[in-house]
């Protein structure tokens, strides 16, 4: 690959992430409700618990809630190893035991204790829908009895599809958020319809059920419908 290829693809990477920090400083996906949320969901556990956060990132939004609510142990994962760096750098002073992998999710329990919690933020849409099945049924053995997998996840309205979800996003987008350019709406609106695979709820709840969840509800929706919050329970 040549050096300016390379840097074109440094440029827009960076471009990306500026876009998207832009997004979450708004609170246009939901950030802040949805940790109130899991925060809310791990203090009524009343009891120690072990949560895996599938895609943890920089783990600068889940740390806070935790630090609430300390978990007997956290394993964060995630495939970018520039946000694993960020992630070792953000808990090393979480004060509960924490651990964080550079890889799939799949080498977080070579093996070890099944989790209470499996926490997603924003990751399921990046996995193709023919790969989902198969992802719930390996989380749902990850998970002890009665435990829980939460994912925060953009949505389709039951009677669209991607197409028309991006569409919609889109006019929403260029209608409200005015701290965005044109380029950057463009930018993100490119990077949700090239790597995102997102469903409508009846598809992930079906998933879910078929491999072997016992119920799969929404906790939370954002007021315009684009993002959810789904909760699938270990019988």
């Amino acid at each position: 690959m040549s050096a300016g290829h390379d840097g074109g693809d440094v440029q827009a990477g960076f471009a990306r992430r500026a876009v998207f920090d832009a997004l979450k400083a708004h609170d246009i996906m939901g950030h802040a409700q949805v940790y109130k949320t899991l925060e809310h969901v791990l203090t009524g556990l009343g009891r120690p618990f072990r949560l895996l956060d599938i895609g943890c990132g920089d783990c600068a939004d889940i740390l806070p809630p935790l630090k609430r609510n300390p978990p007997e142990a956290y394993v964060g994962i995630d495939s970018s190893a520039e946000a694993v760096g960020r992630a070792l750098e953000n808990s090393a002073d979480a004060g509960f035991p924490c651990r964080i992998l550079h890889g799939d999710f799949r080498e977080a329990r070579p093996g070890g204790p099944a989790f209470d919690i499996i926490w997603m933020g924003l990751f399921l849409h990046h996995l193709p829908t023919r790969r989902k099945p198969e992802f719930l049924a390996q989380a749902h053995e990850a998970l002890h009895a009665g435990g829980m997998l939460l994912a925060h996840d953009p949505m389709l309205l039951e009677n669209e599809d991607r197409e028309a979800f991006i569409a919609r996003l889109e006019g929403h987008g260029r209608a409200n958020w005015t701290f965005l350019t044109d380029d950057d709406l463009s930018v993100a609106c490119r990077h949700w319809s090239e790597h995102g695979h997102q469903e409508k709820f009846s598809t992930l709840r079906d998933f879910g059920l078929d491999a072997g969840f016992a119920d799969v509800r929404i906790l939370w929706t954002d007021p315009d419908d684009f993002y959810g919050l789904l909760c699938f329970r270990h019988d």
